[in-house]
């Protein structure tokens, strides 16, 4: 996720890698639940499936990328984008 569109644009295009144009975040724990909810969103991964996020704290700085994150999908963001049957 990026509040660039450059930015979000040229990481679509590393392989393995889906980026999501968003606004920006501005705690830590906003971002983890932002990236949450774009996987489900996205069809990118289900309940019980982790996630990798990478980040750059302080949010906004370029070339900070020093926060490798992997979480776990569970609970009630699954409840909240579950597709209907």
């Amino acid at each position: 996720m990026s509040p660039s569109q450059t930015t979000s644009r040229r990481m679509g295009l590393m392989w393995g890698v889906h980026s999501v144009h968003s606004r920006d975040v501005s705690a830590f724990e906003e971002m983890v639940g932002k990236a949450k909810r774009m996987a489900l969103r996205h069809h990118l991964a289900t309940g019980g499936d982790r996630i990798v996020i990478m980040a750059g704290i302080p949010f906004g700085t370029a070339g900070s990328t020093n926060v490798l994150h992997v979480v776990r999908l569970i609970g009630d963001e699954l409840e909240r984008h579950s597709t209907p049957e």
